[in-house]
């Protein structure tokens, strides 16, 4: 699958202006839950999954994950279930981590 972070000049310089005005956008938690879903593969993550991977409890990401649903950074794909709503924002994380 192709993503615009791997399309050509133009389109990558618009792509990486998306990624990083969401990533200047969010908080420090919100920027490691980003990552966590990112290292988790950035699509239909478990909520589970991400508070394990962070070293914490489901419970503790309510208000970043509810920041981030709001702002369009992800959405909730199934229950309990996150995914990026931008394409190419996963390959775009893991670049600069």
């Amino acid at each position: 699958m192709s993503s615009n972070y791997e399309a050509g000049p133009r389109t990558a310089r618009i792509s990486t202006g998306r990624y990083a005005a969401r990533w200047g956008a969010a908080s420090r938690r919100q920027r490691e839950v980003i990552t966590a879903i990112a290292q988790l593969g950035g699509e239909g993550v478990q909520l589970s999954a991400i508070a394990r991977h962070l070293g914490t409890d489901s419970g503790a990401l309510s208000v970043p994950r509810d920041r981030l649903l709001r702002s369009g950074i992800i959405k909730a794909t199934e229950h309990g279930l996150l995914s990026f709503t931008v394409p190419g924002f996963t390959e775009w994380v893991l670049a600069r981590t």
